[in-house]
């Protein structure tokens, strides 16, 4: 490390805390395995483009991160949020996760990554399986999970306000509609709180795009 990055880091650790109540303390501390599932997310996905755009994928997986730790989710869950979707280069890539960070990773990559980008033939019956499983996936999955959901839907909501209906054709606004909601609905048994009230509300506006 230069010693100007030494400097850096010090500062940080003894600034004060930024936000809070007085003598708050982390419950949600960062250990240094999330800096190394950051790297390996950096190296896999910086160059991989969101679906349809020329955007990095990147950026959602440091949406779902954030989200994820906003939320109180724990260094795990941080973990297996920024690397939820490297099940994209194969389960072996899964199998990976687990052995560099544990089963309890793994076991949250698993549950939340499934089903991703289907062909549009088998779209709806993957996401309906996907839907369908939530309930019975390890709970400590649920947070990323909806995260996950969430980030997605925000480009939805983007999409739509920059493009209007026009953004999608009137057969993928509904299996969105649909989806998100039924996403939305089994959220709501499982995992009430402040991500699942904004959660609530962006499905809200894509309900409200006339396809």
């Amino acid at each position: 490390m230069s010693e100007s990055a030494d400097a850096f880091q010090s500062m940080c650790q003894t600034a004060p805390m930024v936000g809070g109540a007085p003598g708050t303390k982390m419950t949600n501390l960062l250990d240094h395995r999330f800096d190394e599932a950051l790297d390996l997310a950096v190296q896999a996905h910086r160059l991989r483009p969101r679906a349809e755009t020329s955007v990095s994928h990147l950026g959602h997986l440091l949406a779902v991160a954030s989200l994820v730790i906003d939320d109180g989710g724990d260094a795990d869950q941080a973990i297996a949020a920024l690397l939820h979707d490297v099940g994209l280069d194969g389960d072996g890539s899964i199998a990976e996760v687990g052995r560099l960070f544990g089963s309890r990773v793994e076991r949250i990559v698993r549950a939340v990554g499934g089903g991703r980008h289907p062909p549009w033939s088998a779209w709806r019956q993957v996401k309906s399986e996907h839907v369908a499983g939530i309930p019975s996936a390890p709970p400590e999955s649920w947070r990323v999970s909806l995260a996950d959901a969430l980030s997605e839907a925000r480009y939805v909501v983007a999409d739509l306000r920059e493009h209007g209906p026009l953004a999608y054709s009137p057969d993928q606004g509904r299996a969105l509609q649909w989806y998100h909601r039924a996403l939305a609905d089994t959220y709501a048994h499982l995992l009430p709180g402040r991500m699942l009230d904004e959660y609530t509300r962006v499905v809200a506006e894509i309900e409200s795009t006339p396809w």
